[in-house]
């Protein structure tokens, strides 16, 4: 089964909700078998963008430039999510985690409560 987390960013924060968040995002990166990183392909990388990359850098992350449709120049890995123009992305997750198109297209019931209703449903 495929998660994806979109979680908060990597930064400094005096603000305690957010520094909650920022915690929870270091706890998922520690937890993911794979770690997807989107930064914009429009701006140049700023500080926080850096931040997250030298955090996630010993995971082996893919990296995936979002917005390539506003990008100055070509980015290695790019999607435009307003054209979807997604399939780089997809095919480097399936590469990674080792998947097949058939395993990637199947739905699955993955929780009870999904079980629970499908059974009740007969």
């Amino acid at each position: 089964v495929l998660h994806l987390y979109d979680t908060a960013g990597i930064r400094e924060s005096s603000d305690k909700i957010e520094s909650i968040g920022i915690e929870k995002t270091k706890g998922a990166i520690q937890e993911a078998d794979v770690v997807i990183v989107v930064l914009d392909a429009s701006q140049e990388l700023d500080e926080e963008d850096q931040k997250i990359l030298d955090y996630v850098d010993d995971l082996q992350p893919i990296i995936v430039y979002n917005k390539v449709d506003l990008a100055k120049k070509d980015k290695e890995l790019s999607v435009s999510a307003l054209h979807h123009q997604i399939t780089p992305l997809v095919e480097e997750i399936k590469k990674r985690i080792g998947i097949d198109d058939k395993a990637f297209s199947t739905p699955a019931l993955n929780n009870a409560r999904q079980i629970g209703l499908l059974k009740r449903a007969r």
